[in-house]
């Protein structure tokens, strides 16, 4: 039995230092390969270049570049970031109201339910940016691009969107009332499904394969110039 317990023993060393030197070539693989201080990837960390250059709301400033930040819920209300990258940015519910971001980059950005009441979003790029349920109330949205963008149930009313760009865009819901798409907007394949649109001005819009299914556009002023009749649904009567 001693024997055996010190073979065992034995055995165990010589398992524990073959883990040791097996862990020690590991290592100086990974320093010869990476070179010495240099840390391995973070899997949350962007890995096209881009760093979450702002994490806090006083780092928020015009042209600044703080692409993939995540300040969800924060307020960043009537502050001047024009020109901002915030492009794969995560500011779901943050406020926005009467924020100055022309010329603003959020391509991809996640502004689900956010209140951007009054903001200035004027040639800003929101392609494939998710609006959901957020507030744009009277906001200037002037040629700005929003294709492919998540604006389900997205508040609208009195918004400026001329000559903006909603290409293949996502309306179903939205509430566009009284809301300005002239100046040859692009809704190319945009759903508009059960849209309120009353008194919206289409006057030029290329409304090409939209979807306006269920679509209010009672007392709308359709792209040929026409006053759609009261209950135009899905249609300009």
């Amino acid at each position: 039995m001693g024997v055996l317990k010190k073979q065992t023993g034995r055995t165990a060393t010589a398992t524990t230092r073959g883990a040791m030197l097996a862990a020690g070539v590991l290592a100086a693989v990974c320093v010869a390969t990476l070179g010495a201080g240099t840390a391995l990837a973070d899997p949350a960390v962007p890995t096209d270049g881009a760093t979450r250059a702002c994490v806090t709301v006083k780092q928020l400033q015009p042209n600044a570049n703080c692409a993939y930040s995540y300040l969800p819920g924060s307020d960043v209300g009537k502050r001047d970031l024009t020109g901002i990258n915030l492009s794969h940015s995560n500011l779901a519910g943050a406020s926005l109201y009467a924020s100055t971001l022309t010329d603003a980059k959020l391509r991809n950005a996640n502004l689900t339910g956010a209140n951007a009441a009054d903001v200035n979003l004027a040639g800003a790029d929101l392609a494939a940016v998710k609006l959901g349920g957020a507030d744009l109330f009277s906001a200037n949205l002037l040629n700005v691009s929003l294709t492919k963008a998540d604006l389900v149930e997205t508040r609208l009313q009195y918004a400026d969107l001329t000559g903006a760009d909603l290409t293949g865009a996502d309306l179903t819901d939205a509430d566009l009332t009284a809301a300005n798409l002239t100046g040859s907007v692009k809704l190319i394949g945009a759903d508009l499904t059960r849209a309120d649109m009353r008194w919206v001005d289409l006057t030029g819009a290329n409304l090409t394969d939209a979807h306006l299914t269920g679509a209010n556009l009672t007392g709308a002023t359709w792209t040929d110039g026409r006053i759609c009749a009261e209950s135009s649904i899905g249609q300009c009567n």
